[in-house]
């Protein structure tokens, strides 16, 4: 709570200086039918009386004079998960501490508007849908049943995101929230594999109202529905988890369930007199957030249901748009970070930007270093000298090819270990740069040549950068002559390959879970002391590397060959447990179907696995390292598969 009270410190003069809310005041203002700004301007900073809090919430839900629903239920209690959720009522209505005729009441009454709910729209009932303790919230304020299911209904649609369960998107934008503003906070729990809806789960679902008190819930519901930022309760989360940030990293020894349990638990310290400054802090984060995911997220997360991407899943980490990247914004300003090759960015790019060349981070490590001081450098030299291209927020663009940009997200992820906090991507990238200021190229972009720049010309700075290695053809070398020893040596692999197809196939539908490599986020890795593993008598080599995932991210690992597996150890980042790695894969290498490389980046190795029938190959699964002497360990690799053929 250190971080909310040093606020509340802060704040305390302005709120003693509020004058004393009157319960006349808001009633009379409340018959009159006021918008929501002069609500919320009336309100501000002042708690709300509990006989004006149902109109109050009926004007922000928008509900005032809507039809009673109930008319058309037939008042039938049939569902089949109508005894789940007959008993989730009571348990609910009994934490009410209610009078015991009301009680049973209000247990009845929930059961029939929930079950209406559910036969309305085609739904199953779930007791992790949260549903019983929404309403719960609703019935026990002056509310007429109808309008009780009337706000149950609206916050539902407006204020309640979707997909609130495991995995679900609400907790991949809120995990790039909380990695925004604080990357290490971020690392540690992805470090001890605890992702937000673990502890969030609970949260989100109910909108707080399983963790927190009546009176807490409900002065907090009051500035939310006032705000009418469905937005705003992730902000509310994030500020629960940035103010525990010393008392998690302090549990750096304990268990995973331990500090589950501790960050779940944390609300419930909120009092009251809590919530105005909690929220005003969440507000003040929110305003340091660039905007763009409210319109990338918002069809799937509230709202009518549609079919959507992966894109909160698959992304890196918060991506801006072009669009709001050029917006003058006083609550953010961005320094535009230049990723692509120097050729492209030479033929056009904001004058702005800084330019860092993503290749430097694979072709040369320390000229990268160096450039990378350069720009901490430069970032801190135009905030201090306040010019427009300073600010606090990275914004990192690329070419928006993703053969290309492949590399920006290795550098993100680079900023990102580091520790870097306002860390973003410009969604679409120069392309989509280059299509908004279409209108005037010449003056909105610096050095723009139409002949060298890619989107006027898409075949510039195209070269064919991938060069296979291949176990069906090719050689070790992607430089080697075509007839050399290696050569044959692979071509008889290659024919082996061919004739065995069908055996190999088949006994491979045993190993292919092996094969695929295991996500990060597998809390069943087994964990192993990397010294005993690289010395154990099976191994005949060991490769140092770093593992690089498909979203960029870079984790020091080792390849452990030996007679029939390849074992991929990842090192266990945390201080306590120096010196040991999860196994991430353990793939049998017979399943390994091609070994591919870039010319470029020749150091940059990816293993394919898959099946092979002749000249088809089925992909089902593939890794990505940079290894130290690569061809070295390409080619040990390679010679253990041919053996193994034979």
């Amino acid at each position: 709570m250190q971080q909310l009270k040093k606020f509340k410190e802060n704040m305390r003069p302005m709120v003693q200086n509020l004058e004393k809310f009157g319960k006349a005041d808001l009633t009379l203002c409340l018959s009159k039918q006021p918008d929501l700004l002069k609500l919320k301007s009336l309100c501000k900073g002042r708690k709300i009386p509990p006989d004006c809090r149902p109109e109050l919430w009926k004007r922000c839900l928008n509900v005032v004079g809507k039809p009673d629903p109930l008319v058309t239920w037939d008042g039938l209690i049939d569902m089949q998960e109508q005894d789940v959720l007959k008993e989730d009522c009571i348990l609910q209505a009994a934490k009410l501490k209610l009078l015991e005729e009301d009680e049973e009441e209000v247990a009845r009454d929930m059961e029939g508007l929930i079950t209406f709910y559910c036969k309305s729209r085609g739904e199953k009932y779930r007791s992790s849908s949260g549903f019983v303790e929404l309403l719960s919230q609703f019935i026990i304020i002056d509310l007429q049943l109808s309008e009780v299911y009337n706000c149950f209904y609206a916050m539902q649609s407006k204020f309640l995101p979707r997909e609130c369960y495991r995995e679900g998107k609400p907790f991949h934008l809120f995990r790039q929230l909380l990695q925004y503003h604080d990357p290490q906070l971020c690392s540690f729990l992805d470090s001890r594999k605890i992702p937000p809806d673990l502890y969030a789960q609970k949260w989100l679902r109910s909108l707080f109202v399983s963790v927190c008190d009546t009176d807490v819930v409900h002065a907090m519901w009051d500035i939310y529905f006032l705000e009418s930022d469905p937005y705003l309760v992730f902000f509310l989360m994030l500020v629960m988890v940035l103010n525990a940030k010393d008392q998690i990293l302090g549990m750096s020894t304990k268990n995973k369930s331990s500090i589950v349990d501790m960050i779940t638990n944390f609300p419930s310290q909120l009092g009251v007199d809590d919530i105005e400054d909690f929220c005003t802090l969440s507000q003040y984060y929110a305003d340091r957030t660039p905007q763009s995911y409210k319109k990338e997220f918002q069809p799937f997360l509230f709202g009518s249901k549609i079919t959507t991407s992966d894109y909160i899943s698959n992304s890196l980490c918060l991506q801006v748009s072009v669009n709001e990247l050029l917006e003058a914004n006083e609550g953010i300003r961005f320094f535009l970070v230049d990723c692509r090759p120097a050729d492209q960015y030479n033929n056009g790019h904001l004058s702005t930007a800084f330019h860092l060349d993503a290749n430097l981070m694979l072709q040369a490590p320390s000229e990268f270093q160096t450039s990378v001081m350069a720009l901490f450098a430069t970032q801190q030299q135009a905030i201090d000298a306040g010019s427009n291209a300073a600010g606090e927020h990275l914004c990192f663009i690329g070419s928006g090819r993703e053969f290309e940009d492949q590399y920006v997200n290795m550098v993100v992820a680079n900023f990102l270990q580091r520790g870097t906090h306002f860390v973003s991507i410009a969604k679409g990238g120069y392309a989509a740069l280059h299509e908004l200021l279409a209108d005037d190229l010449k003056n909105n972009l610096r050095d723009h040549n139409p002949k060298g720049c890619i989107v006027c010309s898409p075949e510039a700075g195209i070269s064919s950068e991938d060069e296979s290695h291949e176990l069906s053809k090719g050689d070790l070398s992607p430089m080697s002559a075509p007839m050399s020893p290696k050569t044959r040596m692979v071509d008889k692999l290659s024919n082996t390959i061919r004739s065995r197809g069908a055996d190999v196939k088949e006994r491979l539908g045993r190993l292919i879970n092996e094969s695929k490599p295991q996500d990060s986020g597998d809390e069943n890795n087994e964990s192993v002391n990397i010294d005993t593993w690289i010395k154990r008598s099976d191994v005949i080599r060991h490769f140092p590397c770093s593992e690089i995932t498909v979203s960029g991210q870079m984790f020091s690992s080792y390849i452990l060959l030996t007679m029939t597996h390849l074992f991929i150890l990842r090192e266990i980042v945390d201080k306590n447990r120096a010196g040991w790695a999860h196994i991430q894969s353990r793939p049998h290498l017979s399943s390994i179907i091609k070994i591919t490389s870039k010319r470029k980046h020749p150091d940059l190795i990816t293993f394919k696995y898959g099946t092979s029938n002749g000249e088809e190959f089925n992909v089902t699964g593939s890794q990505r390292f940079l290894i130290p002497n690569s061809k070295q360990a390409t080619k040990r690799i390679k010679e253990r598969i041919l053996k193994l053929m034979e």
